[in-house]
């Protein structure tokens, strides 16, 4: 546990510790083949030719494209879209669900019930009990990561495209 955050760091993703069995080798190679499925279903997309997600918000529909998404917060059976432009939308839809439609390549569950965009964090505040606060480009609310997706996010933040 101790070398834990210093492993995912160096982009690790599961650890085989010796003598080496062969239902944890097993184990440990799904995962690789999971982690390469997830990225290559979600190529990455141009903001032009990403596809639009039809929510409803209070009667009215609307397409909205996933980059226009800042952040999505579990509340109840709704979840609560927080746009890049700053208005919220309320939607009856589950995360689990947003986790389906919204590419991988640009999403990433920073807690349990938070789905961030990645493309906006700007900066990572370490608190001292282990995980963090985000702080996202355009937007005063930050956002908690639970410690243990911390040390994930960095990970993942390095293959984040420009």
């Amino acid at each position: 546990p101790r070398h834990a955050c210093e492993a995912f760091e160096k982009r690790v993703l599961d650890y085989i510790l010796s003598p080496i069995s062969s239902s944890r080798l097993k184990l440990t190679v799904a995962r690789l083949l999971d982690w390469k499925a997830q990225f290559a279903k979600s190529p990455p997309s141009t903001r032009a030719t990403e596809k639009r997600l039809l929510i409803q918000n209070r009667g009215e529909s609307l397409l909205v494209r996933p980059h226009a998404i800042a952040c999505i917060r579990a509340e109840g059976n709704y979840t609560s879209l927080l746009m890049q432009d700053g208005t919220r939308k309320l939607v009856h839809r589950s995360l689990r669900e947003w986790r389906k439609m919204l590419p991988a390549n640009l999403f990433f569950q920073v807690h349990r019930s938070t789905l961030l965009n990645l493309e906006l964090i700007n900066r990572m505040e370490s608190k001292s009990k282990g995980g963090g606060i985000l702080r996202l480009t355009g937007h005063d609310e930050p956002v908690a990561v639970s410690r243990r997706m911390a040390a994930l996010l960095k990970v993942r933040l390095k293959y984040v495209e420009n």
